[in-house]
């Protein structure tokens, strides 16, 4: 049987603007979502610009504190805990940002920023065995111990993001938010970066939150995909079930826009109509019925919840295609 590592409960993150930099108003950015993460397994989180992947993953490690609703980690309610009761959850929990440039210090040596976590943490208290530890964690992301006095500015974007990834897992981690961690990357250095993270996967047996607006990225590295709209996750399965037989119109139209010929697909082409509308004001209904070619009176006035499809496959859709 398989052991939920984490399990999200109607997790909801709003963000109050008091209109200085940004329209006034709540802006929803999670909308109440359920789902779990199981031990060792890559959950793919896809979805357009703007839905609310980001928010969900930084909210699941409290790098933001919910709005409403519970996290829990190892059965540990984790979502009204404080900073100090967080410390020993934080170690086990880390993330590796989409920017490898702008989540480094630019005035800190590489070494001793993969360092802090050690320290922090009180993983080895002799100075000597510490930097060996950073050495070894250099050589494990394809880094050269020479480059530990190195500052970020010397790095190419991929060598950055090897660096994130081996500050990431410095802390001895169970799991790990990857957000948006190639999409800053050249196509040829995106490949490397992804093999890196599925051999340190593989080492250390992590579980991995993969948040990806491209669907051919999440196809390869996850083992299940959750496809999330307006802050709502609309179909979750495993990635054959999500990529050959989705069952949402959302999802069908994200497949829809991969580029490539589509002859001898499993899904339907759907062409969703105008914009994705602003989480400050959420459809009532359906959020996605503004725009789905297939919506009906109920899709106007009802909000589905998610359905079992079969054993790993759930949607939320009153009419399934």
């Amino acid at each position: 049987m398989e052991k939920k590592l984490i399990q999200i409960v109607n997790l909801k993150k709003e963000f109050v603007t008091d209109g200085t930099f940004s329209k006034k108003g709540t802006v929803k950015a999670v909308n109440g979502v359920s789902f779990n993460i199981f031990q060792g397994e890559t959950l793919g989180l896809v979805g357009e610009s703007g839905c609310g992947k980001s928010t969900l993953g930084r909210t699941i490690i409290r790098l933001y504190k919910p709005s409403t609703g519970k996290i829990l980690y190892e059965e540990t309610e984790i979502s009204s805990l404080t900073e100090k009761q967080l410390k020993p959850i934080r170690r086990k929990m880390q993330i590796i940002f989409q920017d490898p440039f702008s989540s480094l210090n630019p005035r800190l040596q590489i070494g001793k920023a993969i360092e802090e976590p050690i320290i922090i943490h009180n993983l080895e208290k002799d100075k000597e065995k510490r930097r060996n530890m950073v050495y070894n964690l250099l050589d494990q992301v394809g880094l050269r111990k020479e480059d530990f006095g190195k500052y970020p500015h010397e790095f190419s974007g991929g060598q950055r993001q090897r660096i994130g990834i081996a500050r990431a897992i410095a802390a001895q981690p169970d799991f790990i938010v990857a957000d948006e961690p190639v999409s800053a990357l050249d196509v040829s250095i995106q490949a490397q970066i992804l093999n890196l993270i599925l051999d340190i996967q593989q080492k250390y047996n992590l579980t991995i939150l993969f948040i990806s607006h491209d669907l051919r990225v999440v196809a390869r590295i996850s083992d299940r995909v959750a496809v999330m709209y307006l802050g709502k996750i609309v179909e979750i399965g495993k990635v054959e079930e999500i990529y050959n037989h989705p069952t949402h119109p959302y999802t069908n139209s994200l497949l829809s826009s991969i580029p490539g010929d589509k002859e001898g697909v499993n899904f339907t082409t759907v062409e969703l109509k105008g914009d994705i509308p602003s989480p400050y004001n959420i459809p009532k209904g359906c959020p996605l019925h503004p725009r789905c070619p297939f919506a009906k009176e109920i899709c106007k006035n009802e909000s589905p919840e998610l359905e079992q499809i079969n054993k790993n496959h759930y949607s939320a859709c009153f009419f399934k295609l």
